[in-house]
């Protein structure tokens, strides 16, 4: 998904380097992750009809990185409506692609 100006690339804290491995490698590993996590939060979510969010997906890497859970809110939220669904829209967008490109980077 190309960065563009209306929509701004998403997730970009997903693709860290490790210093033992490889940089092909942790993107491999990485997209599969990031795949198979996103494909069982939508099937959990799925059954009682709420979406995933782009801000769900940070809030809970922050706190999976010891953020407090304010931190990791007020880091993750958007303040405007606007933003939000904009931020949103595209995220829709980025995951439904990762679930599609069997050998997507995300």
């Amino acid at each position: 998904m190309p960065d563009t100006p209306d929509c701004p690339l998403v997730a970009q804290e997903f693709l860290v380097q490790r210093s033992s491995q490889s940089r092909v490698r942790l993107s491999q590993e990485t997209s599969s992750q990031i795949r198979s996590s996103i494909s069982k939060r939508q099937t959990t979510y799925e059954s009682s009809n709420v979406s995933l969010t782009r801000l769900a997906v940070i809030r809970h890497s922050l706190q999976k990185n010891r953020f407090s859970v304010r931190a990791s809110t007020l880091v993750a939220s958007a303040r405007r409506k606007s933003t939000r669904a904009v931020y949103d829209a595209c995220w829709k967008l980025f995951s439904n692609w990762c679930i599609r490109s069997p050998q997507s980077l995300c």
